[in-house]
């Protein structure tokens, strides 16, 4: 994952969640979004800003959580392939083809079970 430059060290953020009375934290310098995932497993609602692009981007995407539908299909997902697992290694010859058959039946199984995938909203506004 992108480290961000200057970055908060996640301990110090831990440190810094305990410290912040309320419930809600913002972080207008959010870069990485350190900060964010900190304030989220603290179970505070986390806001963050930046000037910069590229930090918006980073701390949307470090910050993504998928919503329930999308944890159930992959929650299925990941069973599928456990249970078809034994099969493509009893039937493939090489780490390649198991894997390239594997990416198939995830291929399959998303066409059938997993629509309207959508891309991760910010947490930073």
């Amino acid at each position: 994952f992108h480290h961000y430059p200057a970055g908060l060290q996640p301990k110090a953020a831990h440190l810094l969640m305990s410290l912040l009375p309320g419930e809600t934290i913002m972080d207008p310098f959010v870069g990485g979004g350190t900060s964010l995932v900190e304030g989220m497993r603290s179970g505070k609602r986390a806001y963050g800003s930046d000037l910069s692009p590229l930090a918006v981007y980073v701390s949307t995407y470090h910050t993504w959580r998928p919503d329930d539908a999308h944890t159930s299909a992959l929650l299925r997902l990941a069973d599928h392939v456990e249970a078809s697992r034994g099969l493509y290694c009893a039937n493939q010859t090489s780490f390649k083809q198991q894997l390239a058959a594997i990416r198939s039946a995830i291929r399959d199984f998303e066409d059938k079970h997993i629509s309207g995938t959508t891309t991760p909203t910010s947490t930073s506004t």
